[in-house]
């Protein structure tokens, strides 16, 4: 097989036994012969294949080197699953440094909970020099992006005085912002 898509998807079809018999070790060979051609569907799945041990023996340290070959693509699955590993000391040493830098990274493309937790690492000096106003302001970035999390960082920094002069005023405001959020997000499930 030439295809590398098609390959990745022969392997969905042995994984989950459409038109053929379920194979759970032929579906990680596809996969894995999808991910040596490239394809980053046949990379996350690979790697998820040995996270999970489906169709191969679970290898943790095999599904950390998936997932750091896809961060180094620039792919956000994989610099999650990189950041995940060093966090937990998952298939690699535990390493609070290099988790933030994958943070960081993640941080660049935007993602919401990467931001809020580079300032949760500020706050509590995790991996970094504990600096307040810093962790402000990435809660910050993150409540101006619409994620909850940073929403509620924010009102309880305003709240505490963590990192920002106490405004009892921009507390309430923050957390009427987060009720009327979560509040959109109800209505729009119903």
């Amino acid at each position: 097989m030439g295809n590398a898509i098609g390959t990745c998807n022969v392997g969905y079809f042995y994984q989950y036994g459409i038109v053929v018999k379920k194979d759970e070790h032929k579906a990680f060979i596809y996969y894995q012969k999808a991910a040596e051609m490239g394809d980053i569907v046949g990379i996350i799945l690979a790697g998820y294949c040995h996270w999970n041990g489906i169709g191969i023996g679970e290898d943790e340290h095999k599904a950390f080197i998936y997932y750091r070959q896809l961060a180094e693509m620039g792919n956000a699955a994989g610099i999650c699953g990189v950041k995940h590993c060093y966090q937990h000391g998952v298939g690699v040493e535990k390493d609070e440094n290099m988790a933030l830098i994958s943070y960081l990274r993640s941080v660049e493309m935007g993602n919401a909970f990467a931001i809020c937790f580079v300032g949760h690492c500020y706050q509590h000096g995790v991996g970094v020099e504990k600096d307040e106003h810093k962790a402000f302001i990435y809660y910050q970035k993150a409540a101006e992006i619409g994620d909850g999390e940073g929403m509620l960082k924010v009102a309880e920094c305003y709240r505490s005085g963590i990192g920002i002069t106490r405004d009892l005023n921009k507390a309430k405001y923050w957390y009427q912002r987060l009720g009327k959020e979560k509040k959109n997000r109800m209505d729009v499930q119903f």
